[in-house]
């Protein structure tokens, strides 16, 4: 059976071509709140947050 949860089988995520993903490189502090985390992202990666990117923490 081929699938996400199959070893052999397809891609456990599929990503739009032209998905931008952004990752942070510093330990962050996840009781931030949603609004303190878009804030994060404009000031250390000045990125826009609903810019439709992906951001990793």
């Amino acid at each position: 059976m081929d699938g996400p949860c199959d070893p052999g089988g397809g891609a456990m995520i599929s990503l739009a071509g032209g998905l931008r993903v952004y990752a942070a490189t510093r330990p962050t502090d996840f009781r931030k709140d949603i609004d303190r985390l878009a804030l994060l992202v404009q000031e250390t990666m000045g990125v826009d947050p609903f810019s439709g990117a992906a951001f990793v923490f």
